[in-house]
């Protein structure tokens, strides 16, 4: 039994009624999956056929190098979507690790079933597709911020430009991240301790200010 009422806010499903959803999840023969905090949800290699909606909690998606470490591709957070770029792309198997980032439920649905609409053709399955692509035109958006992040030549530079990043999308100087110390560190690319430095550095010298997650960029006045 589907719960209409949660699946009518997730974005793939916008503008379908609510009294349509369960129909066409059903259609897509979907299924919904829970995982503990840690868990891994998929392995690179595994066959990337499908995408998943997180519909309670939040997923990462990384990468593990050779030397141990980690780097976090993206962050997926309630009623977001992933995998879709790598099913719509048909490379055939996924090219990185999602592990759940806290206790989450996920629904997963073939990819197949939503590029090919059942013999009805109805505007529901219209809609999904328009939402499908413009969920995939984000994903990419996403991805360019943590290429600009990356792209920094210092520690500092990379923080400061994940946090004006984080200003920009949430349409304020103050704002939550999703990332602890660690997580951040390993989305970009840097070590913890020099990270933790750099934004007691950025404190002291009033640019910014910090508590646990919750950032503020200060802007001086000309």
């Amino acid at each position: 039994m589907y719960e209409e009422n949660a699946f009518e806010l997730l974005p793939l499903f916008k503008n379908i009624k609510r009294e349509n959803i369960s129909g066409l999840i059903e259609c897509l023969g979907a299924n919904v999956h829970t995982y503990k905090k840690g868990a891994v949800i998929m392995w690179e290699g595994d066959k990337t056929d499908k995408i998943g909606v997180v519909l309670e909690g939040s997923v990462i998606v990384y990468r593990d190098t050779s030397d141990g470490n980690r780097t976090i591709l993206s962050y997926v957070k309630a009623f977001d979507t992933f995998g879709q770029e790598y099913a719509g792309a048909g490379i055939g198997s996924m090219p990185a690790n999602i592990s759940a980032n806290e206790d989450s439920r996920v629904m997963f649905i073939p990819f197949k079933k939503i590029m090919n609409p059942c013999g009805n053709h109805c505007d529901n399955h219209d809609n999904l597709l328009k939402n499908l692509v413009s969920i995939m035109a984000k994903t990419n958006l996403t991805l360019e911020e943590k290429i600009e992040c990356m792209s920094g030549r210092t520690t500092k530079d990379k923080l400061m430009t994940y946090l004006r990043s984080q200003a920009r999308r949430n349409g304020s100087d103050t704002f939550e991240i999703a990332y602890d110390r660690q997580t951040l560190a390993d989305y970009l690319g840097v070590e913890r301790s020099a990270m933790s430095s750099e934004i007691g550095k950025l404190r002291d010298e009033g640019k910014i200010i910090v508590s646990k997650r919750k950032f503020t960029l200060v802007r001086r006045s000309k």
